[in-house]
């Protein structure tokens, strides 16, 4: 993982593992799409999935604010799709994450 504030970064995101790779589209915060990439019989084998539901690739985020209203209206306290202990378990997982990352300080003049 890398960012800057002085320069422009690709932001790209990839999960990479033993049998495959995926790509998510650029910008990966506002992904409209994937790319899984396989190796089989020492051939790429390149698979893609577009998102073309939007013209504007915030326009996606109209999902979850319709299941949050839908929700609400319910009188639902949590998402039967994402319930709490779930989304606590990822957060903390992300805490995890992030302490065990290496911050490298950047200073510009070498």
């Amino acid at each position: 993982m890398a960012t800057s504030m002085i320069s422009s970064t690709p932001m790209r995101a990839a999960v990479i593992g033993s049998d495959a790779r995926v790509d998510v589209t650029a910008p990966f915060f506002s992904p409209t799409g994937l790319v899984l990439t396989r190796r089989v019989d020492r051939v790429d084998v390149v698979e893609e999935w577009r998102d073309t539901a939007f013209e504007e690739r915030y326009d996606a985020l109209s999902y979850q604010a319709t299941a949050l209203a839908r929700y609400v209206g319910e009188g639902r306290l949590e998402s039967p799709l994402h319930p709490l202990d779930e989304v606590v378990s990822v957060l903390e997982t992300l805490d995890e994450i992030r302490t065990r990352l290496t911050v490298v300080d950047y200073d510009p003049r070498g």
